[in-house]
């Protein structure tokens, strides 16, 4: 899998990929703002009676919460948004590596735009209903970095793979064969959820694991 995402990386000086990542992470940064705005919005539309919310707390309170959104919404907002892209990935990925072996077909603006709303519903519920476990684990240090990974590793590696899979093949197929490498979808969700815990590297890190994604099905057809 560490192959995979070397070539991958190796790969990020392609046209499509500049274009891909432009495109997503100026409407990510759109999207957390909107966050942020409806935020501060929203805390200064709350009436406590005999207290006025000072400037600097609201300020303040927006800071925390459009960083604590970009921390745990990311990974949703940006692969979503780039979900709409990765076509011209995947194509770049497969005209360089696997030219005899192209998507017979590929997914349509409405098609993708499914795919890509139902990743970001999954992944926000999954982290919202988390949230008390979070909590909970807070007194180990680790503990919610793990649980973090661990369930958007699950998520993000089943969602990659089949964003790949289901432009070769009927959705039952391409379940099966997920099933059949889960330990190996489950690691590639694990990679991606770090690079997305990485400063800077989260930036590309839904081109990485769709062009890694990409590179793990092809090889888990040839066995």
């Amino acid at each position: 899998m560490i192959k995979f995402f070397l070539k991958s990386f190796r790969q990020l000086d392609d046209r499509r990929f500049r274009s891909v990542l432009l495109r997503g992470l100026i409407s990510a940064v759109l999207c957390l703002g909107l966050v942020t705005f409806a935020a501060r919005a929203g805390m200064g539309a709350i009436d406590i009676p005999y207290w006025d919310a000072p400037d600097w707390l609201l300020n303040a309170g927006s800071a925390i919460i459009f960083m604590s959104a970009s921390w745990f919404l990311f990974p949703a907002i940006a692969t979503a948004v780039m979900g709409l892209f990765l076509d011209d990935i995947i194509d770049a990925v497969e005209d360089k590596h696997y030219p005899a072996q192209k998507a017979p077909r590929s997914i349509g603006l409405a098609e993708a735009a499914y795919l890509s709303l139902k990743l970001l519903c999954l992944v926000l519920l999954v982290n919202l209903i988390a949230i008390p476990f979070y909590i909970a684990l807070l007194f180990t240090a680790v503990g919610p970095v793990a649980l973090f990974v661990i369930l958007n590793g699950y998520l993000l590696g089943r969602e990659y793979f089949e964003m790949v899979a289901l432009r070769h093949m009927p959705a039952r197929q391409a379940a099966k064969l997920r099933r059949q490498f889960r330990a190996d979808v489950f690691f590639l969700g694990l990679c991606v959820t770090g690079l997305f815990m990485v400063p800077v590297i989260n930036l590309i890190a839904p081109l990485v694991g769709a062009a890694a994604a990409v590179h793990s099905f092809h090889a888990m057809r040839r066995l």
